[in-house]
């Protein structure tokens, strides 16, 4: 009886991983995955809010999270003025927290305001893998790789092994005192308040290719 119950657990947990388990994709994408992936004539094609308006949108507000950080402000009082920011330049803010739904895990959520059609509500942020780069070890047990079009991978853990790779790629290519990347997404208090894309809930079984 324990082995049954321990192998319909693995079992379930594997036909909701497999998804992001990237050689598996690999493998599947054109047979199995097939019929129920969402088909994208082109690249072109496939954006939902037009690259201007993106940028648009983001320079409206990321200058301002970029500011000298007070002594007396702790990495909460941080983060919650940047989301102050974020609410006073784009009309609503967003923060990470646990869902309401039983077993959902964490979520977004929208905490003041009110998103418009057409808005940017969150950045997806993470190590990026190119098609040709091997990220079999860091896909392993990680349901946070996410697949763009054009076979690039964005590994958004903030955990583990990921969280590692990014440090360290960050490190690398620091320059002197000015950083090349904000490392604070993999805290619980992001500078950022939009770098929290990778928890907004998308509960299903099919592969995201956008």
């Amino acid at each position: 009886m324990v082995v049954n119950k321990m192998t319909k657990f693995l079992s379930s947990k594997w036909k909701n991983y497999r998804f992001r388990f990237v050689p598996w994709v690999a493998i599947n994408l054109h047979h199995k995955m097939k019929d129920n992936a969402r088909i994208v004539p082109s690249a072109a094609a496939d954006p939902l809010i037009s690259a201007s308006k993106v940028l648009s949108q983001l320079s409206n507000v990321i200058p301002f999270l970029v500011r000298p950080k007070k002594p007396e402000d702790s990495s909460e009082t941080y983060s919650e003025k940047s989301r102050k920011i974020m609410f006073l330049k784009l009309g609503f803010s967003i923060e990470r927290g646990p869902s309401p739904i039983p077993g959902g895990g964490t979520g977004v959520f929208v905490n003041r305001g009110k998103v418009r059609k057409g808005q940017v509500v969150a950045l997806y942020p993470g190590t990026i893998y190119r098609s040709f780069e091997p990220i079999l070890l860091a896909s392993i047990n990680n349901p946070f790789i996410f697949r763009c079009l054009d076979g690039t991978h964005i590994d958004g853990k903030d955990w583990g092994l990921s969280r590692l790779v990014f440090k360290s790629c960050a490190g690398r290519d620091r320059m002197g005192p000015r950083e090349v990347a904000d490392i604070s997404w993999l805290t619980k208090n992001p500078i950022n308040p939009l770098n929290v894309g990778q928890y907004v809930n998308n509960h299903t079984k099919v592969v995201s290719r956008n």
